[in-house]
């Protein structure tokens, strides 16, 4: 297989040798810093709900991807697990830069022993690791990336399920206890023609729409389990002060949900 396209120098983040920042004016800002309020409600629902419980299931030292990271929003919450390996794969390698820089200064503000080993990152795009093609060129699953757990946060949208499973299946170890965390857009969003939700996530105007029983049995036929959830969660009142007035017109409709998967 062909390996990853290779991003800019000065992507690895290690614990023991900072990244130094660039100018940040040259990146796009992170989604968690926009107005598109569903990447803060899931962050908000990774931390409180899902990603507690996946946390605790993992080994000790595991290796975990990012799939998906963007500027590294989930990525920073990752940080904090002693000895992980953390590798981020995007098809940004402007965003890449960012999370690195974000990932670099977080990771060395961590006590040492309540910190990760180190998180690097490299370009690649999910969307054509089904063996699909990106900008005329055919694209594989990168070689010897076999790890402990797979996160995905609002990524799945951008494929079709079967090429979901497949990429992640290809990713985490063929053994019981492997996990995925994986959150996304709750169909009653994506179905809206004026859903106008961008970012890590897309609306009907780009993507896939997913239901939620769909992703659990479609895991379910590629081998995977159900450990932690399913979650979902509708937009509430106090949401409007928490993510900003472009969750008002969501108050009282489902927008997110998510799960954690295991190998059966």
């Amino acid at each position: 297989m062909a390996p990853p396209q290779t991003p800019p120098a000065a992507i690895t983040t290690a614990a023991g040798a900072a990244t130094k920042p660039t100018s940040l004016t040259a990146y796009p800002p992170p989604s968690d810093t926009t107005s598109n309020f569903l990447p803060l409600l899931d962050t908000h629902m990774l931390s409180t709900t899902l990603l507690p419980p996946f946390l605790s299931a993992l080994p000790a030292s595991p290796s975990i991807i990012d799939l998906g990271c963007g500027t590294g929003r989930t990525t920073l919450s990752l940080l904090s697990v002693p000895g992980a390996r953390i590798l981020g794969f995007d098809g940004s390698a402007r965003m890449l830069q960012k999370a690195s820089v974000r990932c670099s200064e977080a990771l060395h503000g961590l006590p040492a022993g309540q910190r990760a080993a180190g998180a690097s990152f490299d370009v690649w795009d999910m969307a054509g690791g089904g063996g699909g093609k990106k900008g005329g060129q055919q694209q594989q699953q990168p070689e010897a990336v076999v790890v402990d757990a797979v996160v995905c946060a609002l990524g799945v949208e951008n494929v079709s399920l079967e090429v979901f499973f497949r990429v992640v299946g290809g990713m985490v170890k063929k053994k019981a206890g492997g996990m995925v965390l994986v959150t996304g857009m709750h169909p009653d969003v994506g179905r809206d023609q004026q859903a106008g939700l961008r970012g890590e996530g897309k609306g009907k105007g780009g993507g896939y729409v997913h239901d939620v029983e769909g992703v659990v049995e479609m895991g379910r036929g590629c081998g995977w389990r159900v450990k932690f959830g399913p979650e979902v969660r509708e937009v509430r009142e106090e949401d409007v002060g928490r993510f900003g007035e472009r969750a008002r017109k969501w108050v009282g409709r489902k927008v997110w949900f998510g799960m954690v998967l295991e190998r059966g």
